[in-house]
Protein backbone atom coordinates (compact mmCIF):
# COMPACT_ATOMS: atom_id res chain seq x y z
CA UNK A 1 0.00 0.00 0.00
CA UNK A 2 1.06 3.44 -1.07
CA UNK A 3 1.73 5.64 1.75
CA UNK A 4 -0.90 8.22 0.73
CA UNK A 5 -2.86 5.57 0.42
CA UNK A 6 -2.72 4.36 3.97
CA UNK A 7 -3.04 8.01 5.68
CA UNK A 8 -6.22 8.36 3.94
CA UNK A 9 -7.66 5.22 5.52
CA UNK A 10 -5.61 5.93 8.91
CA UNK A 11 -5.02 8.81 10.85
CA UNK A 12 -1.70 6.72 12.13
CA UNK A 13 -0.56 3.62 12.13
CA UNK A 14 -2.02 3.33 15.86
CA UNK A 15 -5.78 3.54 14.46
CA UNK A 16 -5.10 0.07 12.38
CA UNK A 17 -6.39 -2.77 14.72
CA UNK A 18 -9.29 -0.38 15.61
CA UNK A 19 -10.27 0.23 11.89
CA UNK A 20 -14.35 -0.06 10.98
CA UNK A 21 -15.23 0.85 14.74
CA UNK A 22 -17.39 3.21 13.75
CA UNK A 23 -19.19 0.75 11.41
CA UNK A 24 -18.99 -1.62 14.72
CA UNK A 25 -20.81 1.11 16.63
CA UNK A 26 -23.33 2.03 13.90
CA UNK A 27 -24.44 -1.93 13.54
CA UNK A 28 -25.31 -1.93 17.08
CA UNK A 29 -27.53 1.32 16.79
CA UNK A 30 -29.33 -0.47 14.10
CA UNK A 31 -29.42 -3.91 15.46
CA UNK A 32 -31.13 -2.19 19.01
CA UNK A 33 -33.16 -0.14 16.63
CA UNK A 34 -34.54 -3.80 14.84
CA UNK A 35 -35.37 -5.37 18.36
CA UNK A 36 -39.04 -5.80 19.16
CA UNK A 37 -40.73 -3.08 20.30
CA UNK A 38 -41.35 -5.16 24.10
CA UNK A 39 -37.40 -5.80 24.27
CA UNK A 40 -36.23 -4.61 27.31
CA UNK A 41 -33.10 -2.48 27.02
CA UNK A 42 -31.04 -5.43 27.97
CA UNK A 43 -32.81 -7.63 25.66
CA UNK A 44 -32.74 -5.50 22.62
CA UNK A 45 -28.31 -4.92 23.70
CA UNK A 46 -27.86 -8.77 24.28
CA UNK A 47 -29.68 -9.11 20.52
CA UNK A 48 -26.75 -6.57 19.22
CA UNK A 49 -24.13 -8.03 21.00
CA UNK A 50 -24.93 -11.69 20.00
CA UNK A 51 -24.89 -10.44 16.34
CA UNK A 52 -22.12 -9.12 16.65
CA UNK A 53 -20.37 -12.66 18.34
CA UNK A 54 -21.37 -14.41 15.37
CA UNK A 55 -19.32 -12.05 13.16
CA UNK A 56 -16.17 -12.61 15.54
CA UNK A 57 -16.57 -15.65 15.42
CA UNK A 58 -16.40 -16.23 11.73
CA UNK A 59 -12.58 -14.47 11.80
CA UNK A 60 -10.99 -16.07 15.07
CA UNK A 61 -7.76 -15.75 13.87
CA UNK A 62 -8.35 -12.01 13.02
CA UNK A 63 -9.41 -11.52 16.54
CA UNK A 64 -6.67 -13.58 18.05
CA UNK A 65 -4.20 -11.66 16.33
CA UNK A 66 -5.61 -8.38 17.04
CA UNK A 67 -5.62 -9.15 20.89
CA UNK A 68 -2.02 -9.80 20.52
CA UNK A 69 -1.27 -7.14 18.92
CA UNK A 70 -3.28 -4.49 21.14
CA UNK A 71 -1.82 -6.58 24.52
CA UNK A 72 1.66 -5.79 23.39
CA UNK A 73 1.17 -2.13 24.06
CA UNK A 74 0.12 0.32 26.10
CA UNK A 75 -0.78 2.87 24.04
CA UNK A 76 -3.44 0.40 22.24
CA UNK A 77 -4.71 -1.06 25.47
CA UNK A 78 -5.95 2.63 26.25
CA UNK A 79 -7.01 2.98 22.92
CA UNK A 80 -8.75 -0.22 23.12
CA UNK A 81 -10.37 1.29 26.16
CA UNK A 82 -11.40 4.69 24.61
CA UNK A 83 -13.29 2.86 21.40
CA UNK A 84 -15.25 0.20 23.59
CA UNK A 85 -16.16 3.38 25.47
CA UNK A 86 -17.34 4.76 22.24
CA UNK A 87 -19.03 2.26 21.47
CA UNK A 88 -20.83 1.91 25.47
CA UNK A 89 -21.78 5.72 24.62
CA UNK A 90 -23.54 4.35 21.22
CA UNK A 91 -25.38 1.75 22.23
CA UNK A 92 -26.45 4.04 25.48
CA UNK A 93 -27.95 7.04 22.99
CA UNK A 94 -29.80 4.10 20.93
CA UNK A 95 -31.36 2.82 24.58
CA UNK A 96 -32.83 6.39 25.11
CA UNK A 97 -34.00 6.76 22.00
CA UNK A 98 -35.62 3.37 22.53
CA UNK A 99 -37.18 5.09 26.17
CA UNK A 100 -34.65 3.85 28.73
CA UNK A 101 -33.49 6.72 31.12
CA UNK A 102 -29.33 7.40 31.46
CA UNK A 103 -28.58 5.34 34.10
CA UNK A 104 -30.34 2.26 33.08
CA UNK A 105 -28.93 2.75 29.06
CA UNK A 106 -25.52 3.01 30.59
CA UNK A 107 -25.47 0.05 33.23
CA UNK A 108 -26.39 -1.87 29.82
CA UNK A 109 -24.00 -0.46 27.66
CA UNK A 110 -21.47 -0.88 29.92
CA UNK A 111 -22.17 -4.94 31.50
CA UNK A 112 -22.68 -5.73 27.78
CA UNK A 113 -19.73 -4.57 26.17
CA UNK A 114 -17.75 -5.61 29.20
CA UNK A 115 -19.81 -9.05 28.43
CA UNK A 116 -18.69 -9.49 25.18
CA UNK A 117 -14.64 -8.60 25.81
CA UNK A 118 -14.22 -11.11 28.50
CA UNK A 119 -16.31 -13.74 26.45
CA UNK A 120 -14.24 -12.80 23.50
CA UNK A 121 -11.42 -13.20 25.67
CA UNK A 122 -12.76 -16.84 27.11
CA UNK A 123 -13.07 -17.77 23.31
CA UNK A 124 -10.58 -16.95 21.92
CA UNK A 125 -8.43 -18.92 25.02
CA UNK A 126 -11.21 -21.74 25.07
CA UNK A 127 -12.42 -24.61 22.58
CA UNK A 128 -11.93 -24.01 18.97
CA UNK A 129 -15.74 -25.99 18.80
CA UNK A 130 -17.19 -23.46 21.31
CA UNK A 131 -19.46 -20.68 19.85
CA UNK A 132 -18.66 -17.11 21.49
CA UNK A 133 -22.35 -16.38 21.31
CA UNK A 134 -22.41 -19.31 24.02
CA UNK A 135 -19.37 -18.09 25.93
CA UNK A 136 -21.39 -14.40 26.03
CA UNK A 137 -24.44 -15.81 26.94
CA UNK A 138 -22.63 -17.61 30.27
CA UNK A 139 -20.99 -14.57 31.05
CA UNK A 140 -24.19 -12.80 31.13
CA UNK A 141 -25.67 -15.39 33.41
CA UNK A 142 -22.50 -15.34 35.39
CA UNK A 143 -22.88 -11.51 35.96
CA UNK A 144 -26.46 -11.74 36.83
CA UNK A 145 -26.03 -14.12 39.21
CA UNK A 146 -23.07 -11.83 41.05
CA UNK A 147 -25.44 -8.96 40.86
CA UNK A 148 -28.64 -11.34 42.39
CA UNK A 149 -31.03 -11.44 39.84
Amino acid sequence: MHERSFFRLFSDKREVPFHGMEQVALEFASNIRQAPPEATAIQATRLAVEERCRLIQQSRAHAKLRREVVSGSADLRERDLAKHGELVDAIAAELQERGADKMASTLVAESCVMGMRIAVGAWLDGDQDTELVDVFGAAMAELATLVGG
